[in-house]
């Protein structure tokens, strides 16, 4: 999908994810920021991509944006291996745009952020949070999702496909 620019073109080497709908128009200069913390994210530069994502939301807390910028920087810790640091990028996103598109992403990724650090229990239960919610997994995460759970042998689990 292509992202909402209301701007600056996206980076040639990434195009960041359709914005929510949620939130305020970005300005020229935060989308610049954003673009590049996608694109070095996207390169594996994940210390870059993270402070640029936290310079975008300082600009621009409550963009059409926002969320996806405070999902990506969960992703950046995850990719370090910093799954506290990720659970709580996460969470934060879930929190603070509870209607935006990242939501189901943020609670697949705490999943899996549990399932790192052992939290069997925890992540079937970030898994099971989908369902009531009506949100719908996009990049294909719900069937991620369904073989997370069956991984963790967990047959009366089933209810993360909310599509």
């Amino acid at each position: 999908a292509s992202p909402r620019t209301t701007t600056a073109a996206p980076p040639a080497s990434a195009s960041p994810p359709a914005a929510s709908g949620e939130g305020e128009p970005v300005p020229r200069e935060a989308q610049a920021v954003y673009d590049e913390a996608y694109t070095y994210f996207h390169q594996g530069k994940y210390d870059q991509a993270e402070a640029r994502f936290q310079e975008f939301l300082a600009q621009s807390p409550q963009s059409e944006l926002s969320d996806n910028a405070q999902y990506w920087m969960g992703g950046a810790r995850y990719a370090r291996g910093d799954f506290n640091g990720a659970l709580a990028a996460f969470r934060r996103t879930v929190e603070r745009y509870p209607d935006a598109n990242k939501v189901p992403d943020a609670l697949y990724k705490m999943g899996q952020a549990f399932g790192e650090l052992k939290g069997k229990g925890q992540a079937l239960a970030v898994y099971d949070e989908v369902a009531p919610t009506g949100h719908v997994f996009t990049h294909g995460a719900s069937r991620q999702c369904m073989h997370a759970i069956g991984r963790y042998n967990s047959p009366s689990r089933g209810t993360c496909s909310a599509s």
